[in-house]
């Protein structure tokens, strides 16, 4: 008995222990803190030392190896693998590691971010700091950098901004400038004055997509006429006869063609653009010599004529080969009551792309309705319908995979409640000043939802309305044949 029981108790102590034993980590701020002292003191603590040439200057950054290769694959690499760099100092000091094409101002900004350090980013510092960050590979820098240009990124902008991405290679950006470009085209061309310098090919990855926003397909030939003569050049003029064939000619209506073929018509060639109305003989020897070396003037007008039948002589080429525009991003399908024995009378709305539509009682909404009711229980502003463009979630990292087929970017099509007595959709109130999503067959009802009776039946009726979704743009198949009887006003309100 006197054995066992100090054995018994021991396991119990044991046993206690255990229990109380737990894991304990390093505080996220001491760390932080630990490492913004060390940046502080990198002049008496650093081993070795960094110097940056930029295009203008040069300077030396003491740094404390191991955190920067703990922080960078590339500058791990330079310092202790097989692409070392390092050099001895001649002196005996500390070694150095020379960096080229980078600069000074862009590498103090990466150590200060590797050391814990907040740092505050702009458009034109996030610009910079990308490229370098991906260089290094300090990835979650980079990927803050491109979430600033991102968020950045409006109808203003877009085309300035798609010229630094490429130049930094910034994909993200990149490819969401074109999609800007793609889905709110209108108002980019009126808004950003960077647009007449976009690349011919960047006009010809816009031109060819289905999915580009526009009120008709005259207005995308007006915006490439535009792009050309604010600023004729040589590239510009010798790729506008591929830019024309992408138009899409089978949605050009007959009596728009022949003012199309006027604007085609009136386009010059570069040096004839900047002669004016000068003789060859009084123009500068430059331009004699401009022109000389020019190709012959281009006969547009028979591109165009080309473009609008095919080998057969039977059709346009692009309705045969299924290209198509978003010029409608829905239809409003507004059924009204019944009075006496007529049937109730229903009114379809077709929503253009690139405008919003105010419906209500005021002769100034874009679609008037109650003015005749004793009561006024329609606003003047009742609801407003408008579109967004939304984006789908990036994914960043090494390995993220891309959008899915249903994450790419589209229009959204919202509704706002303007009214005092309520907008509901599906019998749900939005909510005065409120915005809700709509969706394809949404019911729109105002002032009394479906199955709530109103107090005096006889004094006044409201239409009901049924939204419409536009089908998506798609490159194979004819656009009509997409429609289908689920996009039919009589399959929808019929349910």
């Amino acid at each position: 008995m006197s054995t066992s029981r100090p054995t018994s108790q021991k396991r119990k102590r044991v046993e206690y222990e255990e229990k109380l034993a737990r894991q304990v980590e390093r505080d996220a701020g001491d760390l932080r803190s630990s490492l913004e002292h060390l940046h502080s003191s990198l002049s008496t603590l650093g081993d070795v030392v960094v110097v940056v040439q930029g295009s203008s200057e040069c300077r030396r950054f003491p740094c404390v190896s191991a955190l920067l290769a703990s922080a960078s694959r590339p500058l791990a690499a330079m310092l202790y693998g097989s692409m070392c760099a390092l050099e001895q100092n001649v002196e005996g000091g500390k070694p150095e590691l020379h960096l080229h094409g980078t600069e000074p101002w862009c590498f103090d900004q990466l150590l200060r971010y590797i050391h814990g350090h907040a740092i505050t980013l702009d458009v034109d510092i996030a610009v910079n700091l990308h490229h370098v960050a991906d260089y290094y590979e300090v990835l979650q820098l980079r990927d803050s950098c491109c979430s600033i240009l991102l968020d950045a990124l409006q109808p203003t902008n877009c085309c300035q901004l798609l010229a630094r991405a490429e130049e930094v290679h910034c994909e993200p950006l990149a490819a969401r400038c074109i999609d800007f470009l793609t889905l709110d085209f209108a108002s980019v061309v009126e808004s950003d004055p960077e647009f007449v310098n976009l690349d011919p090919s960047v006009m010809a990855t816009v031109l060819e997509r289905n999915e580009l926003v526009c009120t008709c397909e005259v207005a995308v030939l007006e915006a490439l006429l535009f792009w050309y003569n604010q600023s004729p050049r040589e590239e510009k003029y010798t790729a506008l006869p591929s830019l024309l064939r992408l138009l899409r000619w089978h949605m050009v209506p007959d009596d728009q063609r022949t003012r199309a073929q006027q604007l085609i018509g009136s386009v010059r060639p570069p040096c004839e653009v900047e002669w004016g109305a000068s003789s060859h003989e009084r123009a500068p020897q430059r331009l004699r010599d401009e022109r000389a070396s020019m190709p012959s003037a281009l006969d547009l007008c028979s591109v165009m004529r080309e473009a609008c039948r095919d080998e057969n002589g039977d059709g346009c080429y692009s309705a045969k080969q299924g290209w198509s525009r978003q010029c409608r991003w829905g239809r409003l399908v507004g059924r009204s009551p019944a009075e006496g024995a007529a049937p109730p009378r229903i009114d379809e709305h077709e929503l253009v792309c690139t405008k919003e539509y105010m419906i209500g009682r005021s002769r100034k909404t874009d679609i008037r309705i109650g003015q005749n009711a004793p009561m006024p229980y329609i606003s003047s502003h009742h609801f407003r319908l408008f579109h967004t463009i939304h984006w789908p979630e990036l994914h960043f990292g090494r390995g993220a995979a891309p959008a899915a087929p249903g994450e790419l970017p589209a229009l959204e099509p919202w509704l706002e409640d303007l009214s005092q007595n309520g907008t509901f959709i599906n019998g749900v109130l939005v909510g005065r000043n409120k915005r809700a999503l709509l969706k394809d067959g949404d019911r729109v009802e105002l002032v009394f939802p479906q199955g709530r009776a109103q107090a005096t039946p006889t004094s006044n009726s409201f239409p009901t309305y049924t939204f419409l979704a536009a089908p998506l743009p798609n490159a194979a198949g004819d656009e009509s044949q997409k429609t289908g009887a689920a996009g039919s006003p009589s399959s929808t309100l019929d349910k």
